[in-house]
């Protein structure tokens, strides 16, 4: 199985704009990718699902990228513009939740994926007293105002 080694050197890690849809089946955000490398829109759909995830058990356990079973990557490598993005769950397990997340973007360019979020309760490395607050923060600066 091949790999593939990423290095993004991204300034700000969080690449969702904007949240546009909450449901206990899934959220729809907005991501502006403009002149981003392609892989950086799976990262905005892993951080859509991962929020999703986060968002349904209260920010209780940390949550990650666990795999990505199937991708469909965009025929250009630099992206362009604004995406719709939508997390929709399939699935889910005491600690696994399964994911189908599509990226929509100008001139109907679409990347979509089936990914699997794990989640695991906070420990020494994922500190509970920093990442519940830095997500909260996250979702609710994300959320459309008034």
């Amino acid at each position: 199985m091949a790999s593939v080694r990423m290095i993004s050197r991204l300034r700000h890690f969080s690449l969702l704009t904007r949240i546009t849809r909450v449901s206990a089946e899934g959220m729809a955000a907005m991501a502006d990718l403009h002149g981003k490398q392609a892989f950086c829109g799976l990262e905005a759909m892993a951080q859509l699902a991962a929020l999703h995830v986060r968002h349904a058990i209260q920010f209780r356990r940390h949550a990650f990228l666990l795999k990505v079973t199937r991708c469909r990557w965009p025929v250009e490598e630099i992206l362009r513009g604004s995406y719709r993005l939508m997390a929709e769950q399939y699935g889910r397990s005491s600690q696994g939740f399964g994911y189908r997340v599509r990226a929509l973007g100008p001139c109907d360019e679409t990347l979509d994926a089936d990914l699997l979020i794990g989640t695991r309760p906070y420990d020494r490395q994922f500190r509970e007293d920093i990442l519940e607050a830095h997500y909260r923060n996250i979702f609710n600066r994300l959320q459309p105002e008034g």
